[in-house]
């Protein structure tokens, strides 16, 4: 067996392991998200507001808004974390739901946000399956980049022409 063929099996077994052991939302995950708000030409002139939203009654969703947060301070973003009870205050322009919340919570942040210039986003990807989320990423064997085409429609956001190619609208 060649290094390369080595190593590639090696990424792809750790792959496997990780996501099975951490279901949380990943560093790559994070990154993708970032990158596709920054291809967003509505957000070039009042910059980006990050919010991640959770809900603390469930451990999974604290420990996910917990990494979400962590990976935002290390790319020198500065994000807001906000409670599912107190989404309805934020002023961010891109907002992250943390793993862990559930579909009705979902609902909720689709109504507080719908036709919005806001970028919903979430490692859940029924929720851009159900029309909850604008955006969902899943980095896994394969990166998934999903948007809704009737909430991206209905935000009046507009982005780079590289966004088109990079996400699959649904």
């Amino acid at each position: 067996m060649s290094m390369k063929k080595l190593l590639l099996s090696t990424i792809a077994l750790s792959t496997v392991f990780s996501a099975n052991v951490y279901a949380e939302t990943s560093s790559q995950e994070f990154g993708a998200i970032n990158k596709i708000a920054s291809l967003c030409q509505t957000f070039k002139a009042s910059g980006l507001k990050t919010a991640v939203v959770f809900s603390s009654s469930t451990v999974k969703s604290v420990n996910d808004k917990n990494s979400l947060i962590g990976y935002a301070q290390s790319s020198n973003l500065n994000a807001k974390e906000v409670e599912m009870a107190n989404i309805s205050s934020t002023d961010a322009n891109l907002v992250i739901l943390a793993d862990g919340l559930t579909s009705e919570d979902q609902a909720k942040v689709k109504s507080i946000f719908q036709g919005k210039p806001i970028i919903t986003a979430s490692t859940d990807l029924s929720c851009v399956e159900n029309g909850k989320c604008m955006l969902g990423v899943d980095v896994g064997s394969v990166v998934k980049l999903l948007v809704d085409s009737k909430v991206y429609a209905a935000s009046g956001l507009k982005f780079d022409p590289a966004f088109e190619f990079m996400v699959k609208q649904i």
